[in-house]
């Protein structure tokens, strides 16, 4: 299984190149963690989520938030809004800590809507990394 992270993003350009950054090592690490413990799931390949985090109510996204088949059976998208405010007057670890529980939210209801039981171990880890930001 892979994650993919965009975002719909309504900051600056230092915010935004700092969301990216973020959102890259974040990436990375959730990725390289699956791997490592050779996760497979023949009912979900791919997990696309894309964060919009906007000072308004505006989004391109259809639907807005939500979650839906992204590209056959076996993937899904999930559009989140994360807190427009709290996002861009954080801190690194603020943010950090944002995106992983939108990433939880996000594996959370597809477990729901798809009735796939071994998400909770990719679910304890990023709870283990949200416990570690709010130390």
């Amino acid at each position: 299984m892979k994650l993919w992270m965009s975002g719909e993003i309504g900051l600056g350009t230092l915010d935004t190149k700092n969301w990216r950054e973020i959102n890259i090592q974040i990436e990375e690490d959730l990725n390289n963690y699956l791997k490592s413990i050779n996760y497979s799931n023949e009912k979900l390949t791919e997990v696309l989520l894309v964060l919009i985090i906007r000072n308004d109510d505006f989004t391109v996204m259809k639907g807005g938030e939500g979650i839906r088949k992204h590209r056959g059976e076996e993937s899904y998208g999930c559009s989140l809004r994360i807190d427009y405010n709290e996002f861009k007057n954080g801190n690194e670890q603020t943010r950090k800590l944002l995106i992983y529980q939108a990433i939880f939210t996000t594996f959370d209801m597809i477990a729901k809507k798809k009735k796939i039981k071994n998400l909770e171990v990719v679910k304890e880890y990023i709870n283990k990394k949200i416990e570690e930001l709010n130390k």
